[in-house]
């Protein structure tokens, strides 16, 4: 199977994957919230379901205008995918999800907000 390498940028942290082009990922007709740095597709989306442990939860699917082409919004600009919101998405070398700031991590499972404070008070009492 043919696979293209994706360097995406989510809420200023960047992140490669290698995306399958031969079976067609999900798709979607929200807007993009992904901005595509490398890669010939340009509107994606990732969503997360915290409701589903570990990565089964996170899902990367193209957005699709009601014809099937790239969404009407096409790719986001820097400012648009920079860290605004306070949070940023880190992939680690095992393919482990982290957001920083935001509340939650995927390695094997979610973290619970609980979990992340305790994470939390412990770095910054090692500072």
């Amino acid at each position: 199977m043919a696979a293209e390498n994706y360097l995406f940028e989510y809420y200023g942290a960047d992140f490669n994957i290698m995306i399958d082009v031969a079976s067609g990922p999900a798709t979607t007709t929200s807007a993009p919230n992904l901005r595509v740095v490398e890669g010939s597709w340009k509107t994606w989306r990732l969503d997360v379901d915290p409701a589903v442990s570990g990565l089964e939860g996170v899902r990367i699917r193209r957005c699709v205008s009601a014809s099937g082409g790239e969404h009407p919004d096409g790719n986001l600009t820097p400012a648009e995918s920079g860290p605004t919101l306070g949070n940023m998405l880190m992939v680690g070398g095992a393919g482990d999800l982290y957001q920083i700031a935001g509340g939650y991590g995927v390695t094997s499972r979610f973290y619970s907000a609980e979990e992340w404070a305790a994470m939390r008070a412990e770095w910054e009492a090692s500072l």
